[in-house]
Parts: C-alpha cells; structure tokens; sequence
C-alpha cells in the first residue's frame, strides 16, 4: 500500500524534529537542549513533538538507536564490500571501519555511546530472528544465546574504548589503542 499524502507530511515532521535534535545535542549536549529549542529548529508546534516524543529522553534514545544502528549497519556494509575470508576478518574488518567513523565524528561518538550497545543488539536479534538481514556471518554456527551475548560484549568493548581513547585520550589515543583492541575482539571471537 502507497503511503498517502498524509502519511508522508506527518513522517517529514518527525524527521525534521530527530534531525533538528540531533544537530541541538551535537552542539549543546542533550541536557542543555529543551524541547522548545527543538520544536523551534524543526518549525513545528510543540504540541506536534508530543505526538511522536514522550519528552527529551525519549527522542534522545531514538536517535542514539538510530544513529548508532547506521553506524554499525554502514561498517559492516563496508566490511563485506572487502569480502572477508573468514566470519572473523568481517567483524575485525567493520570494527576498524566503526573506528575510523568514530574519530571522524567525536560529538556523535559522545552523544552515542551509552547503553548504545544493548539496544543494538537486542534491535538486530530481532530483526534477526524475524527474517530481517543478518548483521554479519557472527551468527552462523552459535546458538541465539551465545551471538547476543558476543554481540553485546563487542559491541560495549568497542565503544567503550573508543569513547576513552577518542573523547578522553586515555589511556592513550584511538591510534595506539586500536591494534590491542582489535586483538582484544580477535580473541573474544575465538
């Protein structure tokens, strides 16, 4: 079914509020953004947010959700455009993919980094499970239980050192860090 007119003009209104808080939190930070900022950004009526937003947090976690499923979903695309020998050289491959964006993009990395990890594991199971596109060959030849429980574990390693080395600088820079945390992953993968 064809989305009517309708249906297209209320997507563009939460897209442009998502876009115009994305660019707000990148700039001030989401505890320094209103909801009025937002609204004002997105030349919508306040009301108009709380048809699609519980309030700030709410459209906070849609966006580090979404960003951060771009992210990872972009590396890995990235990643299998190389075609890996081996399962293995994929995630190594879309992990330094996911580092080179990351240093690229510092504010989005601060903005993204918490508790991102779980959400996008628990999203691409999901997805998963129902059909959708398998994130990447992890997967084959491990029960449901134990991919979740990598997933999540590389997922959290990665964006966690990458937040410390590339926001913090500790304990060394992104550039020094990156052959242990590859290392690390390679033998979480084993």
């Amino acid at each position: 079914m064809l989305p009517t007119a309708v249906d297209q003009k209320k997507r563009n209104k939460r897209d442009r509020l998502l876009r115009s808080a994305l660019e707000l939190f990148l700039e001030k930070g989401p505890a320094s953004t209103s909801i009025d900022d937002i609204v004002q950004r997105a030349g919508v009526a306040k009301g108009t947010f709380y048809l699609y937003f519980k309030d700030r947090n709410d459209i906070l976690e849609d966006l580090v959700v979404r960003e951060g499923t771009k992210l990872v979903a972009e590396s890995f695309l990235n990643a299998r455009a190389r075609r890996p020998a081996t399962p293995d050289e994929e995630i190594l491959l879309a992990v330094r993919e996911m580092l080179k964006r990351l240093r690229s993009k510092p504010e989005l990395l601060i903005l993204i980094h918490r508790n991102l990890s779980w959400s996008l594991t628990s999203r691409r199971l999901a997805a998963s499970e129902a059909g959708g596109e398998d994130c990447c060959r992890l997967a084959k030849g491990r029960s449901p239980e134990e991919f979740r429980k990598l997933s999540f574990m590389i997922l959290e390693l990665v964006f966690s050192v990458a937040y410390s080395s590339i926001v913090l600088g500790e304990p060394v820079g992104i550039d020094e860090m990156e052959p242990s945390l590859l290392d690390a992953v390679a033998r979480l993968l084993k």
